[in-house]
């Protein structure tokens, strides 16, 4: 690497740390939603681990023809079918909920600099680099 790609190089990394923080910001402000959204994630996982050891119960119970196992693995099949599908529509809901709400203050503060901004200034960038 010659010296004009380390100054290339150190400016690219400056850049990319100026708008990491600026991600950061919005990182504090929601990490109980972070947290949340994280821990749904978990527990949607446990449930279907153990519909996946629950659906073996049942394929045993069925191989060994164990009527009274039977029963009570099918209600746990369908018990961790229905948590897991229930899950999977809260984490949707929150994820389309809370992702939005990010999603337009993000755009807010993006338009409000453009908005503020001297023309000049903006004219530096490429267009595609504002969108």
């Amino acid at each position: 690497m010659n010296v004009k790609n380390k100054g290339e190089f150190k400016s690219l990394l400056i850049k990319v740390g100026s708008e990491w923080k600026w991600l950061l910001k919005y990182l504090r402000k929601y990490r109980l939603q972070i947290i949340i959204y994280t821990m749904i994630g978990i527990f949607g996982t446990i449930m279907g681990l153990g519909s996946s050891i629950a659906s073996k119960y049942l394929i045993d119970a069925v191989v060994s023809h164990d009527s009274g196992a039977l029963g009570t693995a099918a209600a746990l099949v369908i018990g961790m079918a229905l948590a897991q599908a229930i899950i999977s529509a809260c984490t949707s809901r929150f994820t389309a909920v809370v992702g939005t709400r990010i999603k337009n203050e993000i755009r807010s503060t993006i338009y409000e600099h453009i908005i503020c901004a001297k023309w000049e200034d903006i004219n530096q960038f490429h267009s595609g680099d504002l969108i």
